[in-house]
């Protein structure tokens, strides 16, 4: 099963396809960059001053991905001087293995809650995994 979704992931990991586009590239990359600057240098910077001209709380904000702790090593990880590998490591890794840890959660629910044959619980943590609404912007259409 995970074989299967890093199959399907490949492209992204491996950079082949932009992964960048709208509101990752004027937000969630310079955001995620502002939180690995200040976790980095020890501080706990209080505004992203790098969007929307510093006008971003940036603990305040209930979506801020500094609140979920599996994200914290990659931010701790990233080197914040080549723009590339840091917006692989603090944006394009977490999501695959987030996208990993909830197939496997999926196929544990199924295996253990619903008591599912192994090979059901394949199918759902694949379901689950890969919902292609998910990915329906990841590659936009050039006209």
């Amino acid at each position: 099963m995970v074989a299967i979704i890093l199959l399907f992931l490949l492209p992204a990991l491996t950079a082949s396809v932009p992964m960048y586009h709208d509101d990752n590239v004027v937000y969630a990359i310079p955001q995620l960059m502002a939180m690995a600057r200040s976790v980095q240098t020890g501080r706990i910077g209080l505004w992203d001053s790098n969007t929307f001209a510093g006008g971003l709380p940036h603990y305040a904000n209930e979506e801020t991905p500094i609140y979920y702790l599996p994200v914290v090593p990659f931010l701790l990880l990233a080197d914040l001087d080549d723009l590339v590998q840091s917006s692989y490591v603090i944006f394009i890794l977490p999501y695959v293995l987030h996208i990993i840890w909830a197939s496997v959660g999926a196929y544990l629910f199924g295996r253990l809650v619903l008591r599912l044959h192994p090979t059901g619980c394949a199918m759902v943590g694949l379901l689950y995994g890969l919902k292609l609404r998910r990915y329906v912007r990841a590659y936009p259409r050039r006209k």
